[in-house]
């Protein structure tokens, strides 16, 4: 067993032959016209665009997981839920609520999980409900965080965004403001990784002028 999770492991974080250059992501991303401003200017920002009921995002969220980790002091890693369409509504919402409530590092992870190792829908009220009280949060601030208009204006703020950086799938990182990628674009996650970091560099030695 130690030897198969050493081999996974292996496996995760291997990448290309060498690391890639500017000149090697060239059709590895796309720009983005305007560039969207973003939460902090003084910082390079790394973006996560998701949706939790997506398989691609869990599979994603490991390698998510390990950028954040060893990601350079100059970036800012966040995460935004995708609305793409009304049926994402439901799990955009409860990205907010945990956010709201303290508890997303505790609960991002789980939620993944819930859905697609226990197979929970997690679409409606009564679930995502159900799914905070059991993972310690007090009914009455769930009730009021669900319902609040902070959180509905968070929501409609993520439709809107997601629309403005051009997103049609996910996962999908955004570079700044002004670089998209995906696995879709890249050709697979550890590539992903390596054009967010050479176009988070750049935008790094932008901002140093």
């Amino acid at each position: 067993m130690r030897l198969l999770a050493y081999l996974i492991t292996a496996m995760l974080f291997v990448g290309p032959a060498h690391a890639l250059d500017e000149m090697d992501i060239d059709g590895l991303y796309r720009n983005i016209s305007p560039p969207q401003p973003t939460a902090d200017a003084t910082k390079v920002e790394v973006l996560e665009v998701f949706w939790y009921r997506c398989p691609h995002c869990n599979a994603f969220q490991p390698y998510a997981d390990a950028y954040q980790e060893s990601k350079p002091e100059y970036v800012n890693f966040r995460r935004m839920p995708a609305v793409l369409r009304d049926s994402w509504v439901p799990q955009a919402k409860m990205f907010y609520v945990a956010e709201s409530l303290g508890m997303l590092e505790q609960v991002h992870k789980k939620i993944f999980a819930a859905i697609h190792k226990q197979e929970k829908p997690m679409s409606s009220r009564a679930d995502i409900r159900s799914f905070f009280v059991e993972n310690g949060a007090d009914g009455a601030k769930f009730d009021a965080a669900f319902d609040s208009f902070s959180t509905d204006s968070q929501v409609r703020q993520a439709d809107a965004q997601t629309r403005r950086l051009g997103i049609t799938g996910v996962p999908t990182i955004i570079i700044n403001g002004r670089y998209r990628t995906s696995g879709q674009i890249a050709g697979s996650y550890e590539t992903v990784l390596e054009v967010v970091k050479v176009l988070a560099e750049k935008e790094h030695k932008r901002m140093s002028k």
